[in-house]
């Protein structure tokens, strides 16, 4: 996927979004795990983009298609960042707790 980039970090879009200005200036240690949901394309893969440059694991969390997932994970990845794809659908409890262990089992 081909983001925008802007002084080294994606673009926000012409208004940005304070959310993802925050994330911009957020501390985080390796060992902090961000699960991105919707983040196989648009502000999602945004975030996902930042949460890794700042040094977050992230989960990028995707419903039905997995290749862009995998784009963006490959991405985050060639940039020295760690990230992985998951499938679930966060309309459905269960899809949701059943993603949450691969991402709390990486090694801290």
């Amino acid at each position: 996927m081909n983001i925008p980039q802007r002084r080294g970090l994606p673009r926000l879009g012409r208004h940005g979004n304070p959310a993802l200005l925050k994330l911009t200036t957020m501390p985080a240690e390796n060992s902090q795990v961000l699960i991105v949901t919707g983040s196989s394309r648009g502000i999602g893969a945004v975030t996902a983009h930042l949460a890794a440059a700042r040094g977050f694991r992230v989960c990028v969390n995707y419903c039905r298609q997995q290749p862009p997932a995998e784009a963006v994970v490959t991405a985050i990845q060639q940039k020295g960042g760690t990230a992985v794809a998951i499938q679930a659908d966060v309309s459905s409890e269960s899809d949701v707790v059943s993603s949450i262990p691969p991402s709390a089992s990486w090694d801290r």
